[in-house]
């Protein structure tokens, strides 16, 4: 964490895996290792105020701002369920504002049949850590998401003044990018194309362009592409 008005040196310094890790709802520490962290998310406001890191075992919340001058707060909460036997390893988060919506995807497989699949949940944050465990919704696809890809969740004004909310993601087996609805416990919305046999979807962002039409941009190892999803 840094102050902006001196960047030199940080005003706090976290280290999860060495400060340790307590899980959210339990008393006791948990183990997570030393995967690196792929995404970090500021969450504002009042109920909030904090940070969020995910690396491959789930989501993370760091102590709050206000807590980065105790030399007791050191321990990061662990917010999300590695699944069975560890059987889960996030990929991508994400966070949008005006939702007060986190979304985090999943590697994962059937309980069952043991076949890969991804796995995308959406958690109500408007509580506050407190309420994490208040999903929005959960996705479950049947495909496997063998690469590093990012997801995305968003919300756009409509000219009615409403607010859906959008969840993107690539589906590794079909090279197509998918949209959920956000706001209804996941239904499908559309499917976008057009991604040849030799690419791969690495990361797909969500945006209303000119204040009206809401836009979706996929990239892949070669191209990138806009969609209008109006």
């Amino acid at each position: 964490m840094f102050d902006l008005r001196r960047t030199d040196v940080p005003v706090h310094t976290w280290d999860g895996p060495r400060d340790g890790v307590t899980r959210k709802g339990s008393a006791g520490p948990v183990t997570t290792g030393y995967s690196p962290i792929h995404t970090i998310i500021a969450l504002p406001g009042s109920q909030h105020n904090g940070l969020i890191a995910a690396n491959s075992s789930g989501l993370y919340a760091l102590p709050r701002s206000g807590q980065a001058s105790d030399p007791n707060v050191t321990a990061w909460t662990l917010l999300t369920d590695s699944g069975d036997s560890g059987s889960r390893s996030c990929y991508s988060a994400s966070y949008d504002t005006q939702m007060q919506c986190v979304a985090a995807s999943f590697r994962a497989q059937n309980t069952c049949t043991r076949v890969p699949t991804t796995e995308h949940e959406l958690y109500d944050v408007s509580s506050g850590f407190d309420a994490w465990r208040r999903k929005r919704s959960c996705i479950s696809v049947p495909s496997p998401q063998t690469k590093m890809a990012r997801t995305c969740v968003f919300s756009y004004m409509t000219e009615h003044d409403v607010r859906p909310g959008l969840f993107c993601a690539s589906v590794e087996s079909t090279r197509m990018v998918k949209t959920w609805d956000a706001n209804n416990n996941g239904r499908d919305v559309l499917a976008l194309g057009g991604v040849t046999a030799s690419e791969n979807i690495v990361d797909v962002k969500g945006w209303q362009w000119d204040g009206d039409m809401p836009m979706f941009a996929s990239l892949t190892n070669t191209t990138a592409r806009l969609y209008d999803v109006r």
